[in-house]
């Protein structure tokens, strides 16, 4: 839960974690204790890791937590599992991505999941960001690529278009917020802001740390 001996810096272990999973297709998952560790540092592992990230705030829940994760590697649905979005490159640039790393290849956002397991959820928010106001209907079309562990690894193939239009109705607009992906991009938000304000206390600037934390 505390990195404290060996290599500390949060960024250079979150990079280890990501060589593995990246060379070797190794995840890690990230189990935190009581309430004397760095959540911070176990939550990026896990993101960076590929893996899932759990806070244990009893023992009691170590076993069924561990029987989760082992029950996960034994009910393994896909494999090769990647999400690509093809986006309009004139009108939307790809900022950041929350939850899994992304790599962007002319109009195309590359997310690589690896292996899922049966009823597993993934959450991945983009920040975009407008080059110019948008006067038409924009389409992204969206397509999961995967091997059906299930079926002798066969190929399978998922897509679906989503279309953004523009509109200034503002009962339209309210219609069609998602609570959803709010409460998902607030969570990162703040983990990022958290990030900032560690970052800050790091160079012993508490009053910036404080500032990034009331923000």
């Amino acid at each position: 839960g505390l990195a404290n001996q060996g290599e500390t810096n949060s960024k250079i272990l979150q990079e280890i974690a990501a060589n593995h999973y990246q060379k070797e297709k190794i995840a890690i998952s990230t189990f935190g204790v009581g309430e004397d560790f760095n959540e911070n540092l176990m939550t990026n592992l896990a993101e960076y890791g590929h893996g899932n990230y759990y806070f244990i705030d009893k023992s009691e829940k170590i076993p069924e937590i561990f029987r989760k994760e082992m029950q996960g590697l034994l009910s393994v649905v896909a494999q090769k599992a990647k999400l690509k979005i093809q986006f309009p490159t004139d009108y939307i640039q790809v900022l950041k991505s929350y939850g899994y790393e992304h790599n962007v290849s002319k109009n195309e956002i590359l997310i690589d999941y690896n292996d899922l397991f049966a009823e597993e959820e993934k959450v991945v928010v983009l920040k975009l960001k407008l080059q110019k106001p948008i006067d038409r209907s924009l389409d992204f079309m969206i397509k999961f690529t995967y091997q059906d562990a299930n079926a002798n690894h066969a190929e399978k193939e998922l897509t679906k278009q989503l279309t953004l239009i523009p509109t200034e109705d503002k009962n339209l607009i309210a219609k069609n917020i998602n609570e959803e992906v709010i409460k998902h991009k607030i969570l990162f938000l703040a983990n990022e802001r958290f990030e900032m304000a560690t970052a800050k206390v790091d160079e012993r600037d508490y009053e910036k740390a404080k500032s990034i934390l009331k923000e």
